[in-house]
């Protein structure tokens, strides 16, 4: 009876496994997929899979980065432009301004220096992220040091946020919390050859960060993105910039297409500063 109860067990386990497994590989682009048709051992399989959710976390961390910078942006043209009458101006001041662009700038270093990393780190591993080393070097791409600046509150940051856009702020700590929450899952993990995971295990960890932890984050983020996009689309000093960019009078630009139309300028506007400050 116990022998039929376990291994009844352990085909559920492998069902479950192989679901798990398929879900990673749905994800895939074509030329993955072969990449990975090639990897005949469980430990092979486990350092390419795991170094592809790595990859998510670092390419959601690069979304993270750069909606806080949005976010920076709809701080200062609320608070500080010659155009708001918010009384706030005069309590919050020229000094606090300055230190918010200072913020902006560290925000703009830190995605700046990750995207760099990141992209060349992929180079080099095209091809070998099956490579026991390839997991650890994903990981190690977001530092210790960089993940405690995106993780501890801004004083500067936080206070404004709470004077001026208050409806944000618990989207910002729901998503520096995500953010955390997954940095420390991923310190956790037993990455290096002298650790030998077992299927189930592997199992485990990739359905806790790719259909868990990662993909709720990410929800998290569009949340917050598009509400500071929203707030963006209705403050004037940036909706006079992209009419006078684009040439498109719409009265509401939080609307379809045009609202879509706004989003890539805003982010193209981004990118382009990003190219002029290297």
């Amino acid at each position: 009876m116990s022998n039929t109860i376990d291994g009844s067990q352990a085909m559920s386990n492998d069902s479950a496994n192989d679901t798990v497994f398929q879900d990673c590989i749905s994800r895939m682009d074509e030329k993955l997929e072969e990449e990975f048709a090639t990897c005949t051992s469980l430990e092979q399989k486990r350092n390419f899979l795991l170094s592809l959710e790595i990859s998510s976390f670092i390419e959601s961390t690069v979304q993270f980065i750069i909606v806080i910078i949005h976010l920076i942006q709809y701080l200062s043209w609320q608070a500080f432009s010659p155009s708001n009458n918010n009384s706030s101006n005069t309590d919050v001041g020229i000094p606090t301004a300055q230190k918010l662009d200072t913020v902006r700038s560290l925000f703009q270093e830190h995605l700046a220096e990750l995207k760099e990393s990141y992209e060349r780190l992929k180079q080099k591993q095209e091809g070998e992220l099956s490579n026991s080393t390839s997991a650890p070097k994903y990981r190690n791409i977001i530092s210790r040091e960089r993940a405690q600046f995106l993780i501890l509150p801004n004083e500067t940051l936080a206070s404004v946020i709470i004077s001026n856009a208050p409806q944000l702020a618990m989207l910002v700590h729901n998503c520096t919390i995500g953010f955390a929450n997954i940095y420390d899952f991923l310190k956790k993990i037993p990455l290096h050859t002298q650790y030998r995971l077992t299927k189930p295990q592997v199992g485990i960890l990739l359905k806790v960060l790719g259909q868990e932890l990662i993909p709720s984050w990410k929800e998290q983020l569009d949340r917050l993105n598009t509400a500071i996009f929203k707030l963006l689309a209705q403050t004037e000093p940036v909706t006079k910039k992209y009419r006078e960019a684009t040439g498109v009078q719409d009265a509401d630009l939080t609307q379809n297409e045009t609202y879509m139309s706004f989003v890539t300028w805003l982010n193209n506007e981004m990118l382009q500063e990003l190219r002029l400050s290297d």
